[in-house]
């Protein structure tokens, strides 16, 4: 029996998603700021479309890498969120198209994210009494606690970016286990404290040592990081949190944002997620109303590890005893249905059979026919001789064209290139890449050559390797 009263509360979604830019071929362009004056201009011409953006966003920013874009909706209703991720990201991708570029939805380009550039999204959640102005204190450590135990069940279901700098990594989020900003946050209390200690990282924004609180009071905060820090996996945002950035913030702003999210290329997907969240949020403040206590889930880290690097097929260890992360899932939904079902609520994808887009749509293909050239590029033996097996052809760097005669010998760099395909729906948005095939070059002083299936590499050598052979050799040294 649920004792949660749900007409008697208010519950809205925010979502930040940071978005690729791509050219015609599908690889980076590193053009957001042009991209961004596009956009202006578009809004700027357009009366209901501006309209529209002002309805649906807060806003839209460039990221430091030039070849992303993130939207941040305000925010909203579930019943209005699913459209706001669809304009947000149709309005990036009509921008772009004006210099005959294209968006790609996910976390990591396959072959330019080396690891970095990384996306992410970003969902933020409040639920509060209708008749409040924010959610109180207590609620937002429930939520808080709660969904940070479900963290492993929420990235094996969202872990979406297997390939970094053309290769499979090991790891079905490489966002999250690349991730230099990402911490994972604490267990959330509640402690009344005078004083704010700004972290070193902070202080060129405040200028500021300590922040101290009303004269001879002590100030309620939740606490989710000791040094206010608000790049987790999960973390309470707003005026009741001892987060630096957070500290003028309105009361409405009180929520809880979950960043342990990889990018999903289809709008259902990321919905479901959302819903799963409510969910959770929902079962958290009736176990709260029943005065039940949420504790740390145990081995709460390391099932959180396993998910990153296996997703789905990740195996939890619980209390002691080990469980397909897959059927945890379905246990957690199980036990989330039945709020959803107030809200009216259905997950609509194969996520409600425990299934991410991932598995859902399969891997993209890696095609190549000569992986050792690429173990060589890895190692950095970049400096390569070569054995033609047959007729190449030059692709000079200056104006004039050769061929290489069969079995002449070549000495120059080794590096890769790549062709791309994907899944593209609508017009120029790239979804999901499906093949991803590497090429190998050899660029001599005369100018490329593709090197063949069946050429032989003579030898090997890094670049300080090669010069030492080189300086060697001027020396008249063997």
């Amino acid at each position: 029996m649920v004792v949660l009263k749900i007409d008697d509360i208010d519950i809205k979604i925010g979502l930040e998603e940071e978005i690729f830019l791509t050219n015609s071929k599908g690889f980076l362009l590193p053009y957001s700021e042009h991209v961004s004056s596009i956009l202006i201009s578009l809004l700027r011409k357009n009366e209901k479309l501006l309209e529209k953006a002002q309805y649906y966003l807060f806003g839209l920013q460039w990221e430091p890498n030039p070849s992303q874009i993130e939207y941040v909706t305000r925010p909203l209703s579930i019943d209005h969120l699913r459209d706001a991720i669809i304009f947000s990201r149709e309005l990036i991708a009509k921008a772009v198209s004006e210099i005959e570029g294209k968006i790609y939805i996910g976390s990591a380009h396959p072959v330019q994210s080396t690891p970095y550039p990384l996306n992410g999204v970003h969902i933020s959640i409040s639920i509060k009494r209708k008749n409040k102005k924010r959610p109180t204190i207590k609620a937002l450590q429930y939520i808080h606690n709660h969904i940070r135990n479900h963290l492993p069940e929420l990235i094996a279901l969202s872990a979406n970016s297997p390939i970094c700098r053309g290769e499979y990594t090991g790891y079905v989020s490489s966002r999250l286990y690349y991730s230099r900003v990402l911490s994972p946050a604490n267990y959330a209390v509640i402690k009344r404290i005078p004083i704010s200690f700004v972290p070193r990282q902070k202080r060129s924004i405040f200028r500021y040592i300590v922040l101290f609180g009303k004269k001879k009071t002590k100030e309620a905060k939740i606490i989710a990081h000791d040094d206010g820090l608000r790049l987790l996996d999960i973390t309470p945002r707003g005026p009741l949190t001892n987060i630096i950035e957070d500290i003028a913030k309105r009361d409405n702003e009180s929520r809880i944002e979950i960043r342990a999210i990889d990018v999903q290329s289809s709008e259902d997907y990321i919905m479901d997620i959302v819903k799963i969240i409510i969910g959770l949020s929902l079962e958290a403040l009736d176990k709260m109303l029943r005065g039940e206590v949420i504790r740390e889930r145990e081995n709460l880290m390391e099932n959180r590890q396993r998910a990153i690097k296996d997703g789905i097929n990740a195996v939890f260890i619980n209390k002691e005893k080990e469980i397909i992360a897959q059927e945890s899932i379905l246990t957690m939904i199980e036990r989330i249905e039945k709020y959803l079902d107030l809200l009216d609520l259905k997950l609509t994808t194969p996520l409600r059979r425990g299934i991410p887009e991932i598995e859902f749509y399969g891997l993209p293909e890696i095609v190549d026919e000569n992986p050792k050239l690429f173990e060589l590029i890895k190692k950095g033996r970049v400096i390569i001789g070569l054995k033609c097996k047959d007729e190449k052809r030059y692709y000079p760097i200056m104006p004039y064209d050769a061929k290489v005669a069969n079995h002449e010998d070549l000495e120059g760099i080794l590096f890769a290139d790549y062709d791309l395909e994907w899944f593209e729906s609508p017009r120029n948005i790239i979804r999901r890449f499906t093949k991803i095939e590497r090429r190998y070059w050899i660029l001599t002083s005369l100018g490329y050559v593709k090197i063949g299936r069946f050429d032989r590499i003579k030898y090997a050598r890094n670049p300080i390797s090669h010069l030492v052979r080189i300086f060697n050799k001027m020396a008249g040294i063997s």
